[in-house]
């Protein structure tokens, strides 16, 4: 036996597969030390040092085996038979010289080793998930911090944000991050609970989500995640524990997201061409700003932290073009252009909104929306906004097909609706196609808490709709209501209202009301409402001239509208507004002067002041707001339809909106002055 032994060291001493053993395995360990130090400096996933592993492993018999076969000389592989073997004896028998064809076996058999690993053990990560549930909607839940530190919450709705834009990488759909940050409080709650409480199914038309928390252990950050349905709350699929150091929570949020798109990337396993995840201090900065797409300084000091963060380029793009800040928005345009690549296909939606938004082309907006909808049809601020232009467009029954269901179960989906927007743009949707029969039995089984959600615009939009049903009494109920809930109420505009509606003959319901609170108003007010008032609504619910006005009481007005001629208005506001808001300040005054000189009948003077209003052109500030647009041709608008002059007023306002202007809330089909077309 040992005689045996003897003859089978020789043997393999012939073959040199004692030193091919020897090479291979310091060869291997070299390896996975250079790459166990080097990977993560490089932000490659663990995973990868781990696949480096296992082809070693694997390979290793592979290697003797080659090397018992084959003769590795200076031929190259030359298959040793039992003839050539018999006729040398091991000590006569020559040494093969060590060549570099020796790497070449080694670098075959970790290719070889790869391709098993890629193509077959990394594949069978995958089957925990099945061909169905890879083809159904995912939602990717804001993951629990466990830490007890608060500076690293913002941890979790990264690790939504962008294990989400992985898996729409794959074509997978999934829940917008958004919708996710507003629905933490949902998930877990199932259908048909006893609560009657809206699941997170029904929210999102997810089947499954994936839920995550994470903890430290000493600079550790462990993240546990699972697969879990939205219809049973059963645990689908739980992933492996991740870990990295908490001071790169960027290669972490990497690591997250690749080793989770892998289950569903059956044939895309190995695919690394992902959008990178922005630094983490700048993601934290961009949620402190709450959602709001028009804080640009906020936005702007996210930007500050990493100037490559594309989400925030572009939201600070729209909320630029809204406050008209045209140097910060060209800048801001074109950096996006240049790093086009790195933008996800909601950015690039988002960045088309806005182009088409700035340049007239609503329908292509429109289309951007349309398309950003089609990742998360459920996506509550994008389908208000999609909703908003179809309105806007004149397609309001589109616009109903998107929040009319949302109404329809209103008990389940109240709590989410926090936007009042919500409900001013609901309401005047049904007012456009004659609901207002809907609103008030809608109206009637509203509380406290569902008024003060709606604001202002939604409340006035109840009482309009309740002034064409004639329903005085109605009207009366909820006033007291009101004052017995502490609940503001803008008489001003419930009185203007009144006069859109009712002939002018008649004794506005509000009179009384509106001349007790006449002290309230004043002019001009360094104010947000002031100033807001006059840069988009047209009508300054502010201002005591507005009441003056609202009340028929033409020439008080007229006396404070010529007052205000002489304000230095580039100098009156305090802070929040640029000069293009002063000239929108000035053209306000110009033009509610005119509807004043008309109602007086003084028609050469108002005339007179279309013409004012004409030469105002000269000296006007580019837009690109929507909302400001057209702003000139529709005070010459209203002018003309008080006057009589029904063919001039449909010029003005067929020329407002080829200048940009659109359907508003409070505009067109809601403006007293414009009531005779």
């Amino acid at each position: 036996m040992l005689a045996g032994w003897n003859r089978l060291s020789q043997e393999l001493k012939r073959r040199n597969v004692y030193r091919v053993a020897t090479v291979y395995a310091i060869t291997g360990w070299i390896i996975v030390e250079v790459t166990d130090t080097v990977f993560p400096h490089l932000g490659l996933p663990e995973w990868l040092v781990t696949a480096l592993v296992v082809v070693i492993l694997a390979g290793f018999p592979v290697a003797l085996i080659l090397s018992w076969i084959y003769d590795i000389g200076p031929k190259g592989l030359i298959k040793t038979d039992k003839e050539e073997s018999s006729q040398h004896s091991p000590s006569t028998s020559r040494k093969k010289p060590f060549t570099s064809n020796l790497f070449i076996v080694i670098l075959a058999i970790l290719l070889v080793g790869q391709f098993i690993y890629f193509g077959i053990i990394r594949n069978s990560w995958t089957g925990g998930l099945s061909e169905e549930i890879r083809e159904e909607k995912v939602a990717v839940a804001v993951f629990n911090n466990f830490t007890g530190q608060e500076d690293l919450e913002a941890f979790g709705m990264m690790a939504s944000e962008w294990i989400t834009t992985g898996l729409r990488e794959l074509d997978v759909q999934a829940s917008s991050p958004e919708m996710m940050r507003k629905s933490r409080e949902n998930v877990g709650i199932l259908p048909g609970n006893p609560s009657n409480l809206v699941s997170l199914f029904e929210l999102t038309g997810a089947r499954y989500v994936v839920t995550g928390s994470f903890f430290l252990e000493d600079s550790i950050l462990q993240v546990s995640s699972r697969l879990e349905s939205t219809e049973t709350g059963d645990v689908v699929y739980d992933f492996p524990l991740i870990s990295g150091l908490v001071k790169d929570k960027e290669v972490l949020i990497r690591e997250i997201r690749e080793r989770l798109k892998g289950y569903w990337a059956v044939k895309q396993v190995d695919r690394l061409d992902s959008f990178e995840p922005p630094r983490y201090e700048a993601y934290q900065a961009l949620m402190e700003c709450d959602g709001v797409p028009w804080d640009f300084r906020c936005q702007r000091n996210a930007i500050s932290l990493d100037s490559s963060f594309m989400l925030a380029r572009i939201y600070y793009y729209f909320s630029t073009f809204q406050w008209e800040l045209e140097e910060e928005n060209q800048q801001t345009r074109q950096y996006i252009l240049d790093n086009w690549d790195k933008c996800t296909p909601y950015e690039k939606s988002y960045f088309i909104f806005v182009e088409s938004m700035s340049v007239n082309h609503y329908e292509d907006a429109l289309k951007a929306l349309e398309e950003n909808l089609s990742l998360d049809s459920k996506d509550l601020s994008v389908l208000l906004l999609t909703a908003q232009f179809y309105h806007g467009l004149n397609q309001s029954e589109k616009a109903l097909d998107l929040l009319g269901p949302l109404f329809e179960n209103y008990s389940k989906y109240k709590e989410k609706l926090v936007i009042p927007e919500f409900y001013s743009f609901y309401f005047s949707i049904l007012l456009s196609l004659g609901n207002s029969r809907e609103i008030k039995d809608f109206a009637s089984e509203l509380d406290a808490e569902d008024y003060r959600k709606m604001g202002v615009k939604g409340r006035y939009q109840i009482f309009r709709a309740l002034l064409l049903e004639g329903d005085f009494d109605e009207i009366d109920r909820i006033q007291h209501f009101y004052w017995d809930q502490g609940i503001s109420w803008d008489v001003v505009n419930w009185a203007y209202a009144y006069n859109t509606i009712f002939p002018d003959d008649s004794l506005n319901y509000f009179e009384t009301q509106l001349r007790e609170r006449l002290d309230e108003f004043n002019d001009p007010q360094d104010t947000w409402d002031y100033g807001i008032s006059t840069q988009f609504f047209h009508n300054n619910h502010q201002s005591r001239a507005f009441a003056h006005y609202v009340l028929r009481e033409f020439e008080e007005a007229e006396a404070i509208l010529q007052n205000l001629r002489t304000v230095d208005w580039d100098n009156y506001f305090v802070g929040y507004w640029t000069k293009k808001f002063h000239w929108h300040t000035r053209l306000w005054v110009e033009g509610f002067l005119g509807s004043t000189m008309a109602r007086q009948g003084r028609t050469e003077e108002a005339l007179a002041q279309v013409e004012y209003l004409e030469s105002m052109r000269i000296n006007q500030p580019s837009m690109i707001n929507r909302l400001k647009k057209g702003s000139i041709s529709y005070y010459q608008a209203r002018i003309y339809s008080i006057l009589g002059m029904k063919q001039e007023a449909v010029e003005a306002l067929s020329r407002s909106i080829q200048e940009g202007k659109i359907n508003e809330f409070r505009s067109f089909d809601q403006d007293w002055d414009l009531a005779a077309l």
